[in-house]
């Protein structure tokens, strides 16, 4: 599996079908919005239509001056400054950045991580329109890197917040698409390498 097949098929699907109904479509993560981009770029999204944490842009000779007590010149660059101390689209951020980026309460939501929770509260809560908060439930260990601890906590949030689940082992026939097969995570290998020399 490449990180270009990795993308969940029915997810895809739900977009495809999404567009074709006339629904906005964005994506939204706790990923540094540069990173999303680059990922969503395949998917057809538009750039404007990500949100993520925000890095800062400066320009190349800023140096040691803050961005609005310099002025650029013609021949620098922008570039990506550090990134922001605390991660700002994670959890009720993500739902105060859709809020400040869209300005319209979600009608439907779908996240697979508790840091999701808060958006799909946020589309649950929608006031002019029926929103429905979906909780993709990673609980298939053949065919996804599931944790049955995890989907458990998952269910049982789920069931408290009134979200609909998603199980990737019981609802979908795929998860990745035709011939395409999960592989080991980065750093398995040299992990379990690890663990046996110090045995």
């Amino acid at each position: 599996m490449t990180y270009g097949q990795s993308f969940y098929r029915p997810m895809l699907e739900v977009i495809d079908y999404l567009r074709l109904n006339e629904f906005d479509v964005w994506m939204v993560s706790a990923c540094e919005r540069e990173v999303v981009r680059a990922v969503v770029e395949r998917l057809g999204i538009p750039f404007d239509r990500v949100i993520g944490t925000d890095v800062p842009y400066i320009a190349s000779e800023t140096g040691e001056d803050a961005v609005d007590d310099y002025n650029m010149s013609a021949n620098e660059a922008i570039l990506l400054g550090f990134p922001l101390d605390d991660v700002e689209c994670a959890k009720s951020g993500k739902s105060a950045a859709i809020a400040r980026e869209i300005g319209r309460r979600p009608v439907l939501a779908f996240g697979n991580s508790s840091g999701d929770y808060s958006m799909l509260n946020y589309a649950e809560g929608n006031p002019y329109h029926t929103g429905m908060g979906f909780l993709v439930v990673c609980d298939d260990t053949e065919r996804e890197y599931g944790s049955q601890e995890k989907a458990a906590e998952f269910y049982e949030a789920a069931k408290q917040q009134g979200w609909t689940t998603i199980s990737m082992a019981d609802d979908w026939e795929t998860i990745y698409g035709d011939g395409v097969r999960k592989t080991e995570l980065p750093g398995v290998y040299e992990e379990a390498f690890d663990d046996a020399r110090m045995k």
